[in-house]
C-alpha cells in the first residue's frame, strides 16, 4: 500500500489509517487514487472519528459508548504505533485535501448523538 495498490474500481479500506501517522496515511491515500478511474472509482473508508470539543467544549461533557471507545483507542495508538492517531472530522478534512482527493463525504454508521 505504501508503493502501489492493484487497479480497481473502487478500495474499500477499514482501520488501517489510524495506525499511521498522517505522511504515511497521504501516501497511501494518494496510491488508492492512483489506481481507480478518477472519475468514477471510490475510495471508502472506515475509521472511528473523534469528536472535536474546539468549538464546542460542553458537548464533549456527555460521551457515548462510541466516543469513549474512539478515546482509548485513540491512546492506545499514541502508545503503540510511531504516529498513529485516531483523527477528528476536520483532521480527516485535511488529511485528504493534503493528499489531493478533491471530494469527499461523511457518513455515519451509527448514531453517536
Amino acid at each position: 500500500m505504501f508503493d502501489n495498490v492493484p487497479s480497481a474500481d473502487g478500495v474499500f479500506i477499514k482501520n488501517i489509517f489510524v495506525d499511521w501517522d498522517d505522511e504515511k496515511c497521504i501516501k497511501i491515500l494518494q496510491n488508492c487514487y492512483k489506481t481507480l478511474l478518477p472519475r468514477s472509482g471510490k475510495i471508502m473508508v472506515v475509521e472511528n472519528i473523534v469528536k472535536s470539543c474546539a468549538k464546542n467544549p460542553k458537548s464533549c461533557t456527555k460521551k457515548g459508548f462510541f466516543e469513549r471507545i474512539a478515546e482509548v483507542l485513540d491512546v492506545s495508538m499514541l502508545a503503540f504505533t510511531d504516529g498513529g492517531t485516531t483523527r477528528s472530522e476536520n483532521q480527516w478534512r485535511d488529511l485528504l485535501a493534503a493528499a489531493g482527493l478533491p471530494r469527499l463525504r461523511f457518513s455515519r454508521c451509527l448514531n453517536q448523538s
